[in-house]
């Protein structure tokens, strides 16, 4: 009879701590939802600004290597014509 009461009690205090950690997932749910969709979005938006960063540095170096190539064309044409 004592292993009886014991078995009940058992069973009535599990069944009672599946119920309040099941009334507990739904808010856990709901918190790890908004935190993955944070960092999702974060990512997202970390990856768009490295490409714009990256398509300036592409696009500076570029016009650096053109600006930089033409002054030294303007320099040479005004040493050959010193030396005419």
């Amino acid at each position: 009879m004592n292993s009886n009461v014991f078995r009940i009690f058992d069973n009535v205090i599990s069944r009672n701590l599946t119920l309040k950690f099941y009334s507990l997932i739904k808010p856990i749910s709901a918190a790890w939802n908004m935190v993955a969709n944070n960092l999702a979005n974060n990512k997202e938006n970390l990856e768009a600004e490295k490409n714009i960063l990256n398509s300036v540095s592409t696009s500076l170096n570029s016009f650096l290597t053109v600006f930089i190539g033409w002054g030294r064309i303007l320099q040479s044409m005004d040493k050959y014509q010193l030396e005419l």
